[in-house]
């Protein structure tokens, strides 16, 4: 189908130009170094004119208008209005919101089996944009405002270097998938550790017992992706956290050897259910991480060392 484009016979978005008629322009434009990214909803864009308007409520509620999209920041396909876009803001000359940096598909999303499968197929068939669109979840990048308040949340976090209240949070949100208007499928634990850094710094910055909870966590997380290179990204972490854990403080090792049995209970299940950890390297790489927990909760190995904790 064709790409969702506004003409400009609609209404003009809200602070589209100023008193001239002029629309603002990338001229001075300088990021904002105090602000997070924010997270926005595509309302137009005109192929002819080459710009069009994001809708932001923060930075309405600060600017009084829409935030302007130059067409350099458009990707080539994929794109649709009302879609859900992540961006850094800067300001023109005139001091109005522009957006740079743009992210067109930011909310990780849990892929069932049926979806990577279709995935797959499409991938093996030569339907490289059909793979694209199943694997990124291209389908369903509308988010009600509930989702998009927590996701703004820890982008706040995130901002603020308060890495560990942001895994926090993001595993606390991940568990309330039951709550009335959530949305089931959101990944809010790769939306943070998407953003952290580095590995070998994000372990620096969280305790003991936050990585034990991020490890049981990711246990169950491989049980609902089912996206490959999800998949691998979350054996990848739960390798780094299972190394550098240490358990011999009283608040892991309390209760570690009951999370350990859950951990291997949910990767037992995942080995066996998910398409991806069928893969030998994959799935041994993961048994691997989980016998070094295992060893670590006998006492047999000592914890690999890492920078201590903020």
């Amino acid at each position: 189908g064709g790409r969702a484009v506004a003409t400009g016979t609609g209404a003009a978005p809200r602070g589209a130009a100023d008193a001239s008629g002029v629309p603002p322009t990338a001229a001075g434009a300088a990021l904002q170094p105090n602000e997070p990214r924010r997270l926005g909803t595509l309302k137009s864009f005109s192929t002819a004119q080459g710009y069009g308007f994001i809708q932001c409520e923060e930075l309405f509620s600060i600017y009084q208008r829409d935030t302007y999209l130059d067409k350099s920041q458009l990707p080539e396909s994929g794109w649709r209005l009302g879609m859900c876009l992540e961006f850094d803001c800067t300001l023109n000359a005139r001091r109005q919101p522009q957006a740079r940096n743009v992210s067109w598909d930011p909310i990780p999303l849990l892929q069932d089996r049926a979806a990577a499968a279709a995935a797959a197929a499409a991938s093996s068939g030569g339907d490289a944009a059909g793979a694209t669109q199943a694997n990124s979840g291209a389908e369903k990048r509308s988010f009600n405002a509930s989702t998009l308040e927590k996701l703004k949340k820890l982008l706040k976090l995130i901002h603020e270097k308060q890495r560990k209240t942001a895994v926090v949070t993001a595993i606390d949100l991940q568990g309330a998938g039951s709550e009335p208007e959530s949305e089931t499928d959101i990944d809010y634990v790769t939306f943070v550790l998407d953003r952290l850094g580095e590995e070998k710094e994000v372990v620096a910055t969280i305790n003991d017992f936050v990585k034990m909870l991020l490890l049981l966590m990711l246990a169950k997380m491989l049980r609902k992706q089912h996206q490959k290179g999800r998949v691998e990204q979350l054996v990848r972490w739960f390798g780094v956290f299972s190394s550098t854990l240490e358990t011999s403080g009283d608040d892991v090792k309390d209760h570690f050897k009951d999370v350990l049995t859950q951990m291997k209970s949910h990767i037992g299940h995942a080995i066996g259910e998910n398409v991806a950890l069928a893969n030998p390297a994959l799935s041994e790489k993961l048994q691997g991480s989980l016998a070094t927990l295992a060893s670590k909760a006998a006492g047999e190995v000592p914890s690999a060392k890492a920078p201590a904790a903020a």
